[in-house]
């Protein structure tokens, strides 16, 4: 055996390996939020909105948010039945960075927002009996009213999400799901909801 070898074989067991002390701190796994979460703890939101001034949506609902032109954004949520929403205009958030505006109320729901061009929004939710409630902005105020939502199609599930969406100006498509699991749609084709206002929606 050559001489070399035999040198390498003597001392390489000798050599202390860096990692063998080496134990990962939870600090340290914690620092990553996409590690296992068996090494996190999990983090209650606060319900204290002086606190979190820029959390004031229920943290159990779900967001919505849509575009209607560049450099605009509008969120929706859910704050104790009520429809809330914040807007991006091009240079700041409103009503202000730290608060949202109430809309509607009697939604059970998180809300699903669509536009179908500048200056329009179609926001809908589900309210406690299921029934498709829907508030829009035109161009120049919340419409029914800033507080209030119509009455649209009924025979969804609120157990499971709605959608919707538009492929142009004066459309409006919403799905839901009904209690045995078929699919609901109602849609408005720019003078009228089919297949009708307020009655059950049709089936798919």
């Amino acid at each position: 055996m050559a001489p070399l070898i035999k040198v390498l074989i003597q001392i390489l067991p000798s050599v202390p390996n860096p990692l063998a002390s080496f134990k990962p701190t939870t600090s340290l796994l914690n620092h990553n939020p996409t590690i296992n979460n068996k090494f996190q703890t999990p983090i209650t939101p606060s319900t204290d909105s002086q606190s979190h001034p820029h959390l004031l949506a229920d943290a159990t609902t779900t967001l919505s948010t849509v575009s209607w032109s560049s450099n605009r954004l509008d969120v929706f949520s859910l704050t104790a039945n009520n429809l809330t929403h914040k807007y991006w205009d091009g240079y700041q958030w409103n009503p202000s960075d730290s608060s949202l505006e109430t809309l509607g109320n009697g939604l059970a729901t998180p809300p699903v927002a669509t536009t179908w061009g500048p200056d329009r929004l179609h926001v809908f939710g589900l309210d406690d009996n299921s029934v498709l409630k829907h508030q829009y902005w035109d161009g120049t105020g919340w419409q029914p009213s800033v507080h209030e939502l119509e009455n649209l199609g009924s025979g969804c599930d609120s157990a499971y999400p709605i959608a919707a969406s538009s492929w142009g100006e004066g459309r409006l498509d919403v799905f839901c799901t009904e209690p045995n699991g078929g699919l609901m749609h109602q849609f408005y084709d720019g003078s009228a909801w089919h297949p009708s206002t307020t009655g059950e929606m049709e089936k798919l």
